[in-house]
């Protein structure tokens, strides 16, 4: 049943003076799947209230009808311009809405950014590249799916990606890990860059439930990010690890953020959880 005008004026009244009050002691905002309320503009509110704020996870269910999605898509760019950086790091997990433009613009304010199934890193990492006075000088971890990372893709063009994403992450002097992932049914795929330390060789890693070898050209791009980033070390290279996963223990994109050793910005361990234990219920091989 819908709210009638009267009401809603009532409540949008009663936040506004809401707001007059501040919680400073709030660092921290979860919203797990498990919660399948949309409280998006009450939501909104409620979080420009917390300028102490250091951590917003939020993992929405996706809407049933597009114009209640459309309050869903649009809550990330408005909650943002509301947001004052100053008040400290953000961790933002947002699906459904995919706008690379805005993201690229939103991320240059943060530490942490993971973004799973709502777009391609592809296209995020072509619209950073052009932008050659951008810098993401807060940026930390930075983790993308992009559905390349398939068996049946061209190799020609997960390599382009891989070297793109290496010429942005140049402008990204606090990176310390960034991962390029995918996972659904008997797939998953992870292209994964550690920074270790200074004068350390970086790591980067390729773990994914077929056999393919990173271009040398690839590898080539990541040692150039670990020397401009943590310094030139004795060997002016990376470490590199090819490790292979077997596709039967992957039978949802729940199990593939599991095996692949996923950072945990991805996702909330209770959450992963809770994907992986209710898609054995579907397949008739766990009981509630």
């Amino acid at each position: 049943m819908k709210k009638r005008a009267p009401e809603i004026y009532k409540e949008r009244l009663w936040w506004e003076r809401l707001s007059e009050f501040p919680v400073h002691a709030v660092t921290g905002v979860i919203l797990r799947q498990h919660n399948r309320r949309q409280l998006t503009q009450i939501l909104r509110d409620i979080l420009c209230d917390f300028p102490g704020l250091q951590e917003f996870h939020y993992e929405p269910w996706r809407r049933v009808h597009d114009l209640d999605q459309a309050d869903t898509d649009n809550f990330t760019p408005k909650y943002q311009e509301s947001y004052d950086p100053a008040w400290g790091q953000q961790v933002i997990r947002i699906r459904n809405f995919w706008a690379p433009e805005e993201l690229a613009r939103i991320s240059r304010k943060l530490e942490h950014l993971s973004i799973s199934f709502m777009g391609d890193a592809s296209d995020f990492i072509r619209v950073c590249e052009p932008l050659s006075l951008w810098e993401w000088s807060n940026l930390t971890s930075l983790a993308l799916t992009s559905r390349l990372l398939a068996p049946y893709e061209s190799t020609t063009k997960i390599g382009d990606v891989l070297r793109t994403a290496a010429n942005v992450a140049m402008r990204m002097p606090k990176l310390r890990v960034m991962e390029i992932w995918n996972g659904q049914d008997g797939l998953a795929a992870l292209f994964q860059y550690r920074s270790i330390g200074y004068w350390q060789r970086p790591v980067i890693t390729w773990r994914a439930t077929w056999d393919y070898a990173l271009q040398p050209a690839v590898i080539r791009a990541w040692e150039e990010v670990g020397i401009k980033h943590r310094g030139e070390n004795p060997w002016n290279d990376c470490v590199v690890v090819n490790e292979h996963l077997n596709a039967a223990d992957v039978s949802c994109h729940g199990d593939a953020i599991h095996h692949l050793k996923l950072s945990s910005s991805v996702i909330r361990p209770v959450s992963l959880h809770q994907i992986r234990t209710e898609n054995r219920i579907l397949e008739g091989v766990h009981e509630w």
